[in-house]
């Protein structure tokens, strides 16, 4: 009797231990891969930590005339804004004359995370200046990770640029 009663939570023991790895595979295999921005891009970048965040916004970027302004709410322990970080980077080399790019961390800017109702970073809001119907500012809202191609097509949009 007792031979049996170790066997059977032996039984037991494995096969919630099965369950448990496919489980632990299935959930791997579908999140994404966060590592792929190391930390010495974040740390050239405006996403990494510093007393200078507690500025509304905390970084500048662009050409300071555009007519198009991008409103950036990140955190810097955002996983989706570290992914977001070097594709920023590249846009602005690139065509960083389009726009100017103004960002706001939601752990101090709270005035402007309650102005723009910001629920998650990232967060992108798209204010194109005067491109509204009688004249008025055009804006555009983009909630989550954006791919580079949405970001770029959206700039060239709204910049009448590119």
């Amino acid at each position: 009797m007792i031979k049996q009663t170790k066997t059977v939570w032996w039984k037991i023991l494995l096969t919630w231990l099965a369950i448990f790895l496919v489980i632990y595979v299935l959930i791997r295999a579908t999140t994404t891969d966060f590592t792929a921005v190391d930390d010495a891009t974040i740390q050239k970048s405006p996403l990494r930590e510093g007393a200078f965040r507690q500025n509304c916004p905390h970084t500048i970027q662009g050409n300071p005339n555009a007519t198009l302004v991008i409103k950036y709410f990140d955190n810097p322990y955002c996983p989706w804004c570290r992914k977001e970080e070097p594709i920023l980077m590249k846009l602005e080399k690139e065509i960083g004359n389009l726009y100017r790019m103004e960002r706001y961390d939601i752990r101090y800017c709270t005035k402007q995370v309650n102005q723009y109702k910001i629920a998650g970073t990232p967060t992108f809001i798209f204010i194109g200046k005067g491109e509204g119907t009688n004249g008025s500012d055009m804006q555009l809202r983009r909630d989550g990770y954006q791919e580079e191609s949405d970001v770029t097509d959206i700039i060239c949009t709204m910049s009448k640029g590119c």
